[in-house]
């Protein structure tokens, strides 16, 4: 942000709530924003329950969007038509906060060797508890 004088704004900025409301309104906040920043309380380990080729059908036709975590190689042999490829790794739950909405259904995508913990914990850390397996 520059000043008419010359300079950025931002870097004379004391207050550090003064910063951060300028940098958001410039960058923006991923979708699961809010969620992330207040968090959910979780007390059971979270579960993926399978589903069957009708459910996943009625699911996606019902709004729900299927993310596809296998690796990439795998999505590019086959995959559901309008799905989204999020590759199984470390910032998974940071791509899925900035492409899904938390309150859209989640239909999972993975392989037999995926752990569902590692796809379960982070989607949670974020915010996002619509989350169901194929």
């Amino acid at each position: 942000m520059a000043d008419p004088r010359g300079g950025l704004v931002l870097l004379r900025t004391a207050q550090r709530r003064t910063y951060l409301h300028h940098r958001r309104a410039e960058v923006g906040q991923p979708a699961a924003g809010e969620l992330n920043r207040h968090g959910q309380l979780v007390t059971t380990p979270p579960l993926l329950a399978p589903l069957d080729a009708a459910q996943v059908r009625r699911l996606l036709g019902g709004g729900a969007i299927a993310v596809d975590l296998r690796p990439v190689g795998d999505y590019a042999a086959e995959h559901i038509p309008g799905s989204i490829a999020i590759p199984l790794r470390a910032q998974y739950a940071t791509w899925l906060g900035w492409l899904v909405a938390p309150d859209v259904p989640i239909v999972i995508v993975r392989n037999p060797d995926q752990d569902p913990a590692d796809i379960l914990w982070p989607a949670l850390n974020v915010g996002y508890t619509n989350v169901m397996r194929l």
